[in-house]
């Protein structure tokens, strides 16, 4: 009887390398996803810390997680972690202490690409920290901003890579960075701008608005949509000019857009991401809570259109006549807000709560916090410390 040709065993389906990856690359874009996986054994070690299956794997899930928030504390800039064990990152892996870079009244203006900028109007700096790095770089505020005739400024920062193909924002502190600072002057009645180039180390030309801008930068973080910043303007007592002030990155302009009717005075605006990726509006204005959309026909002329409306109280579960918001990550389209604590006597303790525009979940988390601060969401594709080498 002839013998029967031997055939090689079937592979795995973890034996397959490319199919090993597809798996891989599935895992949630937690801190913990990679490191662990990494555990596993040498195969898994080997895609876990390659530095092109990573750029994959943060093209895959596009949008980098909330790992926590930055706030104010008397001389640190601290980090209040949000996530849940084994993802939770420690505070002081993240916080900054500022006594060590001058005077102490440094104010957060917000977070994006993994970077966190402050401003300190006494000293007229800039400071730029990276936390997954560590690494912080100090700008002179140009003088443009703090001479007379000027009624405050405000800056963002932002990777400079842009949105290339090759380039997923969430992992960018190996990536220059650019901040555009933006102002008014209220004798000259117009917008300015310049913008810092980190790879130059030098601010470009000045930039100026068209049109007349009588208000004032408010002290709100902005928002970037699409290839441009902004930031909400507020009136003074000479002028009730309270619009929008964007900056086209693409064409470094400066344009001032009109607000829709926001009702009541004490009604309280964030400036969001629309629900097709252009300009919007959250407004609270107890007891509904609303989105509008910008939006501009074919002949240029733009308008608001309300898009949704709910009740505060049905949303949150609860009486909730004295929620403020206090923050808004891009990436994850949440809004932030504290309210009061239920069922705590305190009228002072408060909670805060996320709120994800698109659903309208909402999600409560432990520990209290304060009306009257801005929490700066802070995302990234953080993975903890990627194992090197297994024990």
């Amino acid at each position: 009887m002839a013998g029967r040709r031997r055939t090689s065993p079937a592979l795995g389906p973890l034996d397959d390398e490319d199919l090993l990856a597809e798996i891989l690359i599935r895992l949630p874009p937690k801190p913990s996803s990679l490191p662990r996986a990494s555990l596993v054994c040498r195969r898994w070690r080997s895609f876990a810390t390659d530095a092109a299956f990573r750029r994959r794997f943060r093209t895959h899930h596009r949008r980098p997680p909330i790992l926590g928030v930055f706030e104010e504390c008397a001389r640190k800039l601290k980090f209040r972690p949000l996530l849940d064990p084994p993802d939770r990152i420690p505070s002081d892996r993240f916080s900054l202490d500022l006594s060590a870079y001058g005077f102490f009244s440094w104010s957060v203006l917000g977070c994006r690409h993994g970077r966190v900028l402050l401003l300190n109007r006494t000293e007229n700096a800039l400071l730029v920290f990276e936390p997954v790095s560590g690494d912080t770089h100090r700008i002179l505020v140009p003088p443009v901003f703090t001479r007379d005739g000027s009624t405050g400024a405000s800056a963002a920062v932002l990777c400079a890579a842009g949105d290339d193909q090759d380039h997923v924002h969430g992992d960018c502190h190996t990536s220059p960075f650019m901040v555009v600072m933006v102002g008014t002057n209220r004798r000259a009645q117009v917008a300015v701008a310049r913008v810092y180039y980190r790879e130059s180390g030098m601010w470009g030309d000045l930039i100026s608005s068209a049109e007349p801008c009588a208000g004032y930068v408010g002290h709100r973080h902005c928002t970037l949509v699409g290839n441009a910043l902004y930031w909400c303007l507020y009136g003074t007592r000479d002028t009730a000019d309270d619009g929008i002030l964007k900056f086209d990155l693409d064409h470094q302009s400066l344009t001032v857009i009109s607000k829709p009717p926001t009702g009541p005075i004490d009604s309280q605006i964030q400036i969001i991401r629309g629900e097709d990726g252009g300009l919007g509006l959250a407004i609270l204005s107890y007891p509904s809570f609303q989105l509008w959309e910008h939006m501009v026909d074919c002949h240029g002329n733009d308008t608001w259109v309300p898009r949704k409306t709910v009740e505060m109280d049905e949303m949150l579960g609860r009486k909730a006549d004295h929620t403020h918001i206090v923050g808004y990550a891009e990436d994850a389209d949440a809004i932030f807000m504290s309210m009061h604590k239920p069922l705590d006597s305190d009228p002072f303790r408060r909670v805060l709560v996320i709120v994800q525009l698109e659903s309208m979940k909402v999600k409560n988390h432990h520990g209290t916090c304060d009306q009257n601060t801005d929490y700066h969401p802070f995302t990234n594709f953080y993975t903890a410390g990627i194992c090197l080498s297994l024990h």
